[in-house]
């Protein structure tokens, strides 16, 4: 049996009582409507939210006035009222002769207390023909608080009993569910019948849905005579000989209507989660149930991953795929205190979960790291592997973060020798455009170099060299030197053979080859290829400093060459003759004169000179 986190028993509540006072019977003194009666606690802070939020409508008297019970948090505090019509037979005696009864007299008891667990597991629609109301007046004065340890009129078995025997019980439990779930939807929630007892049954089952934080703080009133008043109350009851002209479930106004006689609603966005803690509420152990709704509503999960923990720890039910993973993940996120106490149902279920999802993989695999996953670490990671493969081979998706290491003596060789085979085989199998992320697969792992095939890797480099732009760079991979080396020697040959594939080879691929050379380098035909790239794709300036650099670096003997190389595509061409300055492998800036005719001066930063011929 698992830990129960509902408070069982109910607390102290203190008294407010409202109705027509004679002159000196009121608190103030006054005669009319005031508070006659108060505990000591309910000050005048508590005797506000109640006047402004709970008295009795008596505009909702029709031929037969009726009880009515409203709840509200406000400024701190929890208040909830009943409502009672005073007849003849309840009026006191003797009359003041010279005061005039009014024509709809009536008694409003509230409770008030500012401590929510007062309330214990009940929720205060509940309350509903409690004994602890009064239904007539008291003498003027203190009141007695009612005492901890009271009941309400109707039990949860009460509450469900009747939702049970209702043919449209889910449906509509399902629906008011899911509009008090959604954080993002406030409109209010309109319920039109002639029973408040019926009425207050709905409230009463769709809030012991709710943690009893956010139940306590769901205001209510049945009955309104206004249900679009400007008051804080979520859900209002409304008799249908009052529901304003026009307002109907087919043309709700901007709210949610319910028609409990005729049975049908507005339109609902429904929420899985609601359908799946309704189907528990009708069905579950009711104290179980109570402490999964609380607990669900602690872990911080969202809605749906919350509720299939809470069934998998209170009801031993297998989360659902959709939330396997984030149930799993509060595990991750748990303390050693929570991890200790809820693990060892919940890990049996997530580590034999049928097919795992990838979210679940993860999160286990971060378990294992963590060390909290004895002797199933190293069959997690593979399997993880063996689920990115399929993602990398198949689709072409790719996670980059390195793995954290699992402790040594969960990873043996003989996995890693299951590792380096599986790669392996995705590598010597895979489509050319792909390989390189099977090697950063590898990295991600952290598992050795797997066993190339060389075909598999000629296969890949010609689809490299054609695709630069496709594919990252796998050069820092593992092995990604020895691949990228394959690379430059294919390249290097396409230009060696062919000057119109240098062209277009030092086209597409100097933005990234250029990186590969550590200086210059006339001799490979590779890089001559990307410098005359470089250089007729530069502007004036950068074009005269990549030239002077270059020149700088090569042997006199190497001169020729190398202009022919930088110029090959840039117009217009050097002066012919070999007309640049003398000494122009001196550092930038320095002047010499001419070789050639003009005889000026110019500076040595350019590789011909700029004035002459």
């Amino acid at each position: 049996m698992v830990d129960s986190v509902v408070v069982a028993t109910t607390g102290e509540l203190d008294c407010l009582l409202y109705t027509h006072c004679r002159p000196g019977e009121s608190l103030t003194g006054e005669a009319g409507f005031g508070f006659q009666a108060a505990s000591a606690a309910a000050g005048t802070s508590a005797r506000a939210v109640v006047a402004e939020h709970l008295l009795h409508d008596t505009a909702t008297w029709s031929d037969s006035p009726a009880t009515s019970l409203a709840h509200i948090h406000a400024d701190g505090w929890f208040a909830t009222a009943s409502g009672t019509p005073l007849t003849e037979s309840t009026e006191r005696e003797p009359s003041v002769p010279e005061f005039v009864e009014p024509d709809r007299n009536h008694l409003t008891h509230a409770v008030v207390t500012t401590d929510d667990a007062a309330y214990g597991p009940w929720r205060p629609a509940q309350l509903w023909n409690a004994d602890l109301w009064l239904t007539e007046p008291i003498p003027p004065g203190p009141a007695e608080p009612v005492e901890a340890g009271w009941t309400p009129g109707v039990s949860t078995e009460t509450v469900r009993e009747y939702i049970g025997a209702q043919e449209y019980r889910t449906e509509w439990l399902v629906a008011l569910h899911s509009i008090l779930s959604d954080r993002d939807d406030q409109r209010r929630i309109i319920l039109i019948g002639d029973d408040p007892g019926e009425i207050l049954t709905w409230i009463s089952a769709v809030t012991l849905l709710l943690p009893r934080w956010q139940a306590l703080r769901t205001g209510f009133t049945v009955f309104s005579s206004d249900p679009f008043d400007y008051s804080p109350h979520r859900i209002v009851g409304v008799r249908p000989d009052q529901v304003p002209d026009g307002v109907s479930p087919e043309y709700p106004h901007g709210a949610h209507v319910f028609d409990v006689t005729a049975r049908v609603h507005s339109l609902v966005h429904l929420d899985p989660a609601s359908q799946d803690w309704v189907d528990l509420f009708l069905t579950a152990d009711l104290d179980r149930f109570g402490d999964a709704v609380e607990f669900a509503a602690a872990s911080g999960l969202p809605a749906s991953p919350a509720m299939s923990l809470a069934r998998a720890c209170y009801f031993d039910t297998i989360p659902q795929r959709r939330d396997a993973g984030k149930v799993a993940n509060w595990l991750v996120c748990s303390t050693l205190e929570q991890y200790v106490q809820r693990s060892p149902g919940l890990l049996g279920m997530l580590l034999d979960y049928p097919d795992p999802p990838y979210d679940l993989l993860v999160a286990l695999d971060d378990l294992a790291t963590m060390g909290r996953l004895d002797g199933h670490g190293a069959r997690i990671r593979l399997a993880l592997l063996e689920s990115e493969r399929r993602d990398v081979t198949e689709v072409g998706i790719y996670r980059p973060d390195r793995l954290d290491r699992l402790p040594d003596d969960q990873w043996r060789d003989e996995h890693r020798d299951q590792a380096v085979t599986l790669l392996t085989d995705a590598l010597n199998t895979v489509h050319p455009d792909r390989f390189h992320l099977v090697l950063r697969l590898a990295d991600r792992f952290q598992v050795d170099r797997p066993e190339w095939d060389p075909a598999a890797v000629t296969r890949f480099i010609a689809w490299w060299a054609e695709n630069p732009h496709l594919s990252p760079d796998p050069g820092t991979g593992p092995g990604g030197e020895a691949l990228r080396d394959r690379l430059r020697a294919v390249l290097r040959h396409k230009c060696e053979a062919d000057y119109a594939d240098a062209d277009r080879i030092g086209r597409a691929w100097s933005d990234r080859a250029w990186l590969w050379f550590e200086g210059p380098d006339f001799d490979d035909a590779l890089y001559c290829a990307c410098l005359t790239t470089m250089m007729a794709t530069s502007d004036e300036d950068d074009r005269v400093d990549l030239a002077a650099r270059q020149l700088r670096a090569v042997k006199p003997t190497d001169v020729e060459w190398a202009v022919k190389v930088l110029w090959r595509r840039c117009s217009p061409a050097p002066p012919s003759g070999g007309c640049w300055p003398t000494n122009w492998n001196r550092a930038p800036g320095s002047i010499n004169s001419c070789s050639r005719r003009c005889g000026r001066s110019c500076s040595t930063r350019m590789p011909g000179c700029n004035r002459c011929g």
